[in-house]
């Protein structure tokens, strides 16, 4: 078979410019660098509990070509944590190097902390009313002034016992939305702001008479 040495020239420079591109990609000169703020990723959450207080990010120490590592963002990498088979209580679980998902071309050296921690709880879900949670006005504007009547309501949360357990009352916020209305007496609806994992089942009284002057 005669031998046609400029037969695909055009494809057989372009795989040259990129065999040289990648060349230099992966042997340039080799930097390291601290990424901060690395998500982490729980997996395999036991069934019947759920995670409070758990660590949310890490740092991780890696090392590749200055193109790579300059341009890398915490978001490009996850720490995978498994939880399967973990017990209920707090734990503190290792995070090797190998648990970072990273870009090709990225070698990851360490994470620090080298431990992450969290509270497994049972998500049995129980109930707990906070009988005189004080009302507060939102949108009320500058200069004016508000009194409800009845000045408190009773909220009742639904959650897992140990998180209605640790509740502070201080943290559960019944208020009322005054935007818009002007001075006099209104009835307004009350809603409750219970922030985390807990949700808001009722509020009685449901609605305050307000004086806004």
């Amino acid at each position: 078979m005669a031998w046609h040495p400029f037969r695909n020239f055009g494809l057989k420079i372009a795989a040259l410019g990129l065999g040289t591109g990648l060349w230099f990609t992966v042997s340039g000169p080799q930097v390291e660098r601290n990424v901060t703020r690395v998500p982490v990723n729980y997996r395999n959450v036991p069934s019947a509990m759920e995670m409070t207080d758990q660590t949310e990010t890490v740092d991780v120490h890696v090392r590749g070509t200055s193109n790579l590592i300059s341009q890398i963002q915490p978001q490009q990498m996850t720490v995978v944590v498994d939880l399967a088979g973990q017990q209920a209580g707090w734990l503190e679980l290792p995070v090797r190097a190998d648990q970072v998902s990273a870009p090709i071309g990225v070698e990851v050296a360490q994470v620090d902390p080298g431990v992450v921690t969290l509270r497994l709880e049972r998500s049995d879900a129980s109930e707990r009313t906070l009988e005189a949670t004080t009302v507060t006005a939102r949108n009320l504007g500058p200069g004016r002034q508000f009194q409800t009547e009845p000045e408190t309501v009773a909220v009742t949360v639904r959650g897992s016992r140990a998180v209605l357990a640790r509740l502070d009352p201080a943290t559960v916020m019944a208020y009322i939305d005054v935007g818009g209305l002007g001075p006099g007496r209104h009835q307004v609806p009350v809603h409750a702001d219970v922030g985390g994992t807990l949700t808001t089942l009722s509020v009685k009284p449901s609605s305050v008479s307000v004086l806004i002057r």
